[in-house]
Order: C-alpha cells, then sequence, then structure tokens
C-alpha cells in the first residue's frame, strides 16, 4: 500500500512538473500571447531591429526588475507576431569568472528542470555551443550555452508553440 502512495506521488510529481512549463507559458510576468499594448502597460520597453519582417522586438529597460532564479539578467528581449507575445529571450551575463557563469547556469537549470521537468540535449554544434530543450504542447523553453568563451553570455529562450507555428506557415 505504502509503496502504490509513494508510486502515485511520483508520477503526480512529475505530470505536474510537464503541465507547468504550459501553464505558466512564460516568463517572469510576460505571459506567451500577450499583446504589446499590455505588455508596454506593465513595463517600460524598447522597440529594436529585426531581421524578421514579420516580428517586431523590443528589449526590455530595467532587466534587474525581471529575476531568473535570483539572478539579475543582462538583457531580455520580446518578439511579438501579429501584435502577440511569440518569444522571450532572457540573456544571462558572463561574470568576471567564466567558473562562476557556469555554477550561476547550473543553479538555474536545475531549478528550471524541478519545475518544468527534465532537459533534453541537443546536437551538438560545431562551434562549441550547447543547447538544451523542455518542450511541451504549447511552449518551449531552450538553453544556449557557450562555455568556452569568456565573453558570450548564456541565453534562455521561451517560445510560444502555436505562435511560432503561425510564423512558420505565414512565412
Amino acid at each position: 500500500m505504502i509503496i502504490a502512495i509513494l508510486l502515485f506521488l511520483c508520477i503526480s510529481t512529475k505530470a505536474h512538473r510537464i503541465l507547468s512549463l504550459d501553464v505558466k507559458h512564460g516568463f517572469n510576468k510576460f505571459d506567451l500571447g500577450s499583446r504589446i499594448s499590455s505588455i508596454k502597460n506593465r513595463t517600460s520597453i524598447n522597440r529594436i531591429h529585426n531581421e524578421h519582417p514579420k516580428l517586431e522586438s523590443y528589449v526590455v529597460n530595467y532587466p534587474a526588475n525581471y529575476k531568473l532564479f535570483g539572478y539579475t539578467p543582462r538583457k531580455i528581449v520580446l518578439d511579438f507576431y501579429n501584435g502577440l507575445l511569440t518569444q522571450i529571450s532572457v540573456s544571462m551575463p558572463r561574470n568576471e569568472s567564466l567558473k562562476e557563469s557556469q555554477l550561476i547556469n547550473a543553479r538555474i537549470l536545475n531549478g528550471l528542470g524541478k519545475l518544468y521537468g527534465d532537459w533534453e540535449e541537443l546536437m551538438p554544434s560545431e562551434d562549441k555551443m550547447i543547447t538544451k530543450s523542455i518542450i511541451r504542447k504549447r511552449t518551449a523553453l531552450f538553453f544556449k550555452s557557450y562555455p568556452e568563451s569568456a565573453t558570450k553570455g548564456d541565453t534562455f529562450t521561451y517560445v510560444s508553440i502555436p505562435l511560432s507555428k503561425l510564423l512558420e506557415i505565414k512565412s
């Protein structure tokens, strides 16, 4: 009986982690699918140039107001498609020590993994970049790192799967 209860708790905890990324559907106070006007009412943003003609990109002013597991991002970029928040890129700074940056990112990865489920390693690239993902029905979370670079910071990117599919269809 006790084993059955423990098994049920493990299964329900894992199911909760799997669902929680789709339930949260964003980062901090930024919800994927939100309108630009709604975001502008809550935070200060400035439009920046984007190579993609169908996306409008904005940088968030005062990124220190939006912590990721207690750590201050270097930059937050919000990408909108048809006026809806489609992607959130949270860039972390490279600290004075590369090892310190790697420890901080390991803590963030661990924390996000506990909330949303296990990270999957994506194919390693030739430029020594590490990429990982957690993908659910509505939301995908990606991590990109250049572990041997003293200057390139690491980025956590939250993507709305339904909106990104619309973007692909219309492109």
